[in-house]
C-alpha cells in the first residue's frame, strides 16, 4: 500500500522503515485524540518525497484511512502488490525468471 505524507521534516524524522503505524478510519479534529483503531501498517520503504510503501500487518485498511505514529500521520492512498515490493527489495536488478518485470 502507499501512504501519502506532507514531506515535512517532522514526518521524515518520526516515521522510519520498519515502524508500525496505528491505522484509524475516523479521527478527531483535535489530532491528539485517537480515532477507532482498525489496523496496523508496517513501513517498508520510502518512495519519493511524499510517500511511504507499506504492508498491512493487522486489521483492515482502506484508501482514506489515517496511519498515525505519535503526532504525525499519513493517509492510506492505494494498495500495491506487496510481493512485487518485496521482490524489488531483495532483488533490485529484477528476477531472471520473469525477465526483470514485476
Amino acid at each position: 500500500m502507499y501512504l501519502f505524507h506532507s514531506g515535512t521534516d517532522d514526518v521524515k524524522n518520526s516515521i522510519n522503515v520498519n515502524d508500525v503505524l496505528t491505522v484509524s478510519r475516523e479521527y478527531h479534529p483535535d489530532f491528539t485524540l485517537g480515532g477507532k483503531e482498525t489496523g496496523m501498517a508496517l513501513i517498508l520503504l520510502t518512495s519519493g518525497d511524499y510517500f511511504f510503501e507499506g504492508e498491512v500487518i493487522g486489521g483492515e485498511l482502506h484508501p482514506g484511512y489515517l496511519a498515525k505514529k505519535g503526532t504525525v500521520a499519513c493517509f492510506v492512498t492505494s494498495f500495491a502488490k506487496i510481493i512485487a515490493i518485496r521482490q524489488k527489495m531483495s532483488d533490485p536488478q529484477g528476477s531472471q525468471k520473469d525477465g526483470g518485470r514485476f
